[in-house]
């Protein structure tokens, strides 16, 4: 089995629907495969598929939940990432 199967990449509430086909085509570029949306706005429009490029079978094959908590249910350990400033403290973990 290839390491990178292990990895799922998850966006939260994508409200443009390039962004996830970006997503999809370097996904392709890096060899991972699954893709998981979040109660996305819209994902699979032309802009979506232009965006992808290659990646478009990663689109085609991404797997929609309605919450975050079902999207990593079965997920052993998750790193997460958001342009948004908080105002609480969270916990960090360093890659070593």
């Amino acid at each position: 089995m290839n390491p990178l199967d292990k990895v799922h990449i998850v966006l939260v509430e994508t409200f443009h629907s390039g962004n996830i086909g970006s997503v999809a085509r370097v996904m392709k570029t890096m060899e991972l495969r699954h893709l998981a949306l979040v109660n996305p706005k819209n994902y699979s429009d032309l802009q979506a598929i232009s965006m992808a490029a290659s990646g478009v079978d990663i689109l085609e094959n991404a797997c929609i939940y309605p919450h975050l908590a079902s999207a990593i249910a079965e997920t052993p350990s998750v790193l997460g990432a958001s342009v948004r400033l908080r105002t609480f403290p969270l916990p960090e973990v360093t890659l070593e």
